[in-house]
């Protein structure tokens, strides 16, 4: 909803899906590859796939968890579902899950704005006016450990190490 960010009701229980999390995951490492191979080029077109990583990593985490997420960018609040839902055998391995978890969430968060910049612009300037090379790889960066951090938790439900309650 334009107007309001996001808020853990935006985020509804529904059934969840490891086949789901499963193609989200896909998405993002599609838009990563198109990121790296922009980030050299096309700054803005780059920053643009890396916050779709971001935003599609954590959305993957979401259904995981058994959450839904509504149509929109800034979905790191749900976050707060997820790591809370997070349990398993391997305590530790659980603690540092957590804390990954709430950095996706603060990484889709943070990168929202400027996906929207790197799309459409900014103060009547054109996008690749805007976006640097520095942006480039810095957002980029931010998506290979979003992506990884989703992959991660994503192999430990599948082999059993974590569950979501």
């Amino acid at each position: 909803m334009p107007g309001h960010r996001a808020r853990l009701e935006d985020f509804p229980p529904i059934p969840p899906s490891v086949e789901r999390a499963e193609d989200w995951l896909r998405d993002a490492k599609r838009h990563l590859g198109l990121a790296r191979r922009e980030r050299n080029g096309d700054h803005a077109e780059s920053v643009a796939h890396s916050c779709k990583t971001i935003e599609f990593s954590a959305k993957c985490l979401l259904t995981l968890a058994g959450r839904a997420h509504p149509r929109r960018h800034d979905v790191g609040a749900g976050m707060e579902h997820v790591w809370r839902a997070l349990g398993g055998k391997d305590r530790e391995g659980v603690r540092l899950a957590k804390r990954q978890i709430v950095r996706v969430g603060w990484l889709c968060d943070l990168v929202e704005p400027l996906q929207n910049i790197s799309e459409y612009g900014y103060a009547g300037k054109a996008a690749f006016l805007l976006v640097n090379e520095m942006d480039a790889r810095t957002f980029y960066g931010y998506g290979v450990e979003a992506q990884d951090i989703a992959g991660r938790v994503l192999g430990r439900v599948k082999d059993t190490t974590f569950q979501f309650q």
